[in-house]
């Protein structure tokens, strides 16, 4: 999926504000100096040891696992299934995490609350719009059930710029060279509705139903002081790719749920 291209007028240019160059949109803006946020430098002032805002985290587990053939929740890594690592990040971040099953699914262990799709064989927007109904909190931090290698400090920098964008914002979406990543990103309760209506008019791609949000893209200047390498946005979809995971880490891994 690309990123809506940044012109150079419009809601869609770079502007400067206070000294800082920032990243416009139709919804907000994200500053690109992660210092001028808490008055630090590096991963330390991008995340911040400010009390994080309250936000409710939603893990998205319930695909088909097609390509994978086994339920993606239950492969471990470095000692954990899936779910566990992501799940402890999100707690980690949040008092109301909750996991998105399909209806039919087990709930997940230690998941908190577990919520079943709303829509059935709809894809991701499926469980973006259960869990954004679901949650406690006025925003979510949202992340997939495949990205075991999510860093903890990448979803702190995500909430704690839930209180930095302006109020029509509705999405805070990371992007590096021109690619969105909107299953690891923010989303106001109010992207529920766009959402729903995605799915009922057959708009079933996670890029088209984002298009109809007034949202922040946040570059990767921003959040690379949180996650170096990138690699919470690494989906394993594949037993080729879980073996590479593996091997890389030089750990064993399981086919365990």
């Amino acid at each position: 999926m690309r990123a809506p291209q940044i012109g150079a007028g419009g809601s869609g240019g770079r502007a400067m504000e206070g000294g800082v160059a920032v990243q416009e949109t139709p919804g907000g803006m994200c500053r690109t100096d992660p210092a001028e946020w808490s008055g630090r430098s590096g991963a330390e002032s991008a995340v911040g040891e400010m009390p994080l805002p309250p936000v409710s985290g939603v893990l998205l587990s319930g695909g088909y696992s097609r390509r994978m053939g086994r339920d993606k929740a239950g492969l471990t890594w470095r000692g954990r299934t899936f779910a566990r690592c992501v799940l402890d990040a999100l707690h980690d971040v949040s008092d109301d995490v909750l996991s998105v099953r399909r209806p039919g699914q087990a709930a997940l262990e230690s998941a908190g609350r577990t919520v079943f799709d709303r829509h059935s064989d709809v894809g991701p927007l499926a469980g973006l719009e259960s869990g954004l109904l679901a949650m406690h909190w006025e925003w979510a931090v949202v992340c997939p059930v495949d990205a075991p290698n999510v860093k903890t400090d990448l979803l702190r920098l995500l909430a704690r710029l839930t209180e930095r964008v302006g109020p029509a914002v509705q999405a805070i979406v990371p992007v590096s060279d021109g690619q969105i990543h909107p299953l690891t990103a923010c989303y106001h309760r109010s992207a529920a509705e766009v959402f729903g209506r995605a799915i009922r008019d057959g708009r079933l791609r996670v890029s088209s139903a984002l298009a109809h949000l007034h949202a922040t893209y946040v570059p990767e200047e921003v959040w690379r002081a949180a996650d170096r390498d990138g690699s919470s946005f690494s989906m394993v979809n594949t037993p080729e790719e879980y073996l590479r995971l593996c091997a890389a880490d030089e750990t064993r891994g399981s086919w365990n749920g």
